[in-house]
């Protein structure tokens, strides 16, 4: 108990906090945009920018924003998108820039925390991890009222409808991107770019866009049912002295598959 009675987690539970919060709202917008798997993208285009800036002196997460930009406009050119085999191609871009980044480490010389990088390193965290968080928090709840003013201009895009206002429309999803982009980064000294992956699709394990219409409420739902899962990990991380990151990434890999498994149940004791 002699955990308790310190503070050194203090800081590593409000970033902990936020990251549960941030990524299942936006993976919310995401979802119902149809632009979860683009996300998946953008997360691993940071990281030749990750070590690029190193490289340069710079702060990790500035040259990680940079690739995130890189990566979001590549996702929405038209070779990507108007693609038959859309879903591969991204795939390959993916892990492509993976690759990619982990081969250009030795090419500069430097060392980088690889580990620490794909699944998050929270004792590493400080006060200006802490402040790029909150700074991400602020343009998630311009974004969500956002959704109030111009986002009703996009709902028919939701439900595959010409949008009467294409202006609103590209507003909405260049500041969309931004803010995922913002979300990602942030969260990687938390979580890292593989598990920050599932706590965006949390959302998905819910099924909100098929349970609620409203954008919104949706993503107060999902950041409420992604806080309880981080909070979950980050003590669990403490007790057993685990990697909070991977811990959060199997916790949602299970609900997933107790998801599946239960309905599954359900079905085979209906047909009996």
């Amino acid at each position: 108990m002699s955990v308790l009675n310190n503070n050194w987690w203090l800081l590593p539970s409000l970033i902990m906090f936020l990251a549960g919060i941030l990524c299942p709202a936006i993976g919310t917008a995401l979802i119902y945009k149809k632009k979860l798997l683009n996300a998946n993208f953008i997360s691993f285009t940071t990281l030749p920018g990750l070590i690029i800036s190193t490289k340069l002196g710079l702060h990790p997460l500035i040259g990680g924003f940079i690739g995130g930009v890189i990566g979001a406009l590549l996702s929405e050119s038209p070779s990507f998108n108007k693609n038959r085999n859309t879903t591969s191609v991204i795939n390959i871009f993916t892990f492509g820039m993976l690759g990619f980044g982990v081969s250009i480490i030795p090419l500069f010389s430097i060392r980088i925390d690889l580990e620490a990088v794909l699944f998050g390193d929270l004792l590493t965290s400080n006060i200006r991890e802490l402040s790029i968080m909150l700074s991400t928090s602020l343009f998630l709840f311009i974004f969500f009222f956002l959704t109030f003013f111009i986002g009703k201009g996009t709902y028919s895009e939701f439900n595959k409808q010409s949008d009467p206002n294409p202006t609103k429309a590209f507003l909405y999803n260049l500041f969309l991107n931004f803010t995922t982009i913002l979300v990602i980064t942030s969260s990687i000294p938390a979580l890292g770019l593989v598990s920050v992956i599932p706590l965006l699709s949390i959302p998905s394990i819910l099924g909100i866009e098929k349970r609620v219409t409203n954008l919104p409420f949706a993503m107060v739902l999902s950041s409420i049912f992604g806080l309880t899962i981080s909070i979950t990990g980050l003590l669990l991380s403490i007790i057993f002295n685990f990697a909070p990151g991977p811990l959060v990434a199997t916790f949602c890999l299970l609900l997933l598959v107790a998801k599946f498994f239960v309905k599954d149940l359900i079905n085979f004791f209906k047909n009996i």
